[in-house]
């Protein structure tokens, strides 16, 4: 059976709408986030919601600006379980700068 045939269309359009009836305006995404992790673990996946360090990534000489006023900057990892890497999505409710990992800008696991 190839991917297509495989997608559950009826869960999908299911998850789609509960999603869009969430409010989730830009700078307060973590709801939305929220049920994706939910969503998510109940499938078995494992879900990493986390926030990043705003005051770090705004220090950043990179720093393109921002979109709208917030006060947090949340993402989402989701892995599927066990020793191998299997990352299958990131989401991020805006996107951080690439390879600003350091130990003081490092997300925060809260949930």
């Amino acid at each position: 059976m190839d991917a297509l045939h495989a997608l559950d269309t009826e869960a999908l359009a299911r998850d789609a709408a509960a999603m869009v009836r969430v409010p989730s305006v830009t700078g307060d995404e973590l709801p939305a986030l929220e049920l994706l992790a939910a969503r998510a673990t109940a499938l078995g996946l494992e879900a990493d919601l986390h926030e990043h360090d705003l005051t770090a990534l705004r220090a950043h000489p990179g720093h393109p600006g921002e979109e709208a006023s917030r006060t947090s900057l949340w993402g989402l990892t989701v892995s599927l379980p066990g020793e191998l890497p299997g990352r299958i999505a990131r989401l991020l409710a805006a996107r951080p700068y690439p390879r600003l990992q350091t130990a003081s800008s490092r997300p925060k696991k809260v949930r």
